[in-house]
């Protein structure tokens, strides 16, 4: 561009019989000027693409990040096996229960229940049939369970 207004700054002076010269040096200068121009309205339209799309991926990680929050707590407290609640979650409800039954001076019921000669049928049968079994046993207890109880399980 500097070279450009040199030339030009030089054709000035040279006469009338260079003025075509000068003339095309101003398109040319015009023409630069313009593809500039747009060259610049199109690297900012790109970037305001991309920090928009930037400002969407930002918005979901917090949103992922909560899912996976939820789900590893769901985990943690949930027997992988039967589907009902494991030993951690017995221990915190067991806890929090009999604290409340204490405070309002009600009474707490507890029922727990063992499958008898569990061990031989395992062995006879094999560990996937046992597994089977205790699934079974788990969603029969849990569908019967009812409203403020739970089903858990101890392995």
């Amino acid at each position: 561009m500097q070279r450009l207004a040199y030339a030009f700054a030089r054709l000035q002076d040279a006469g009338p019989w260079r003025t075509w010269s000068r003339v095309l040096l101003v398109r040319l200068a015009d023409l630069l000027r313009a593809a500039r121009l747009r060259a610049e309205r199109e690297a900012l339209a790109a970037q305001r693409a991309l920090t928009h799309e930037l400002e969407g991926l930002v918005a979901q990680r917090p949103q992922a990040l909560e899912g996976a929050s939820r789900r590893l707590a769901e985990i943690s407290i949930t027997d992988e096996l039967t589907g009902v609640f494991n030993r951690r979650r017995f221990n915190a409800a067991l806890q929090a229960e009999a604290a409340r039954h204490q405070r309002s001076r009600t009474p707490l019921a507890l029922c727990l229940f063992d499958i008898d000669r569990f061990k031989l049928y395992n062995d006879r049968y094999g560990h996937p049939a046992g597994d089977a079994v205790l699934r079974e046993v788990a969603q029969a207890v849990r569908g019967r369970a009812g409203h403020n109880r739970m089903a858990m399980r101890e392995a």
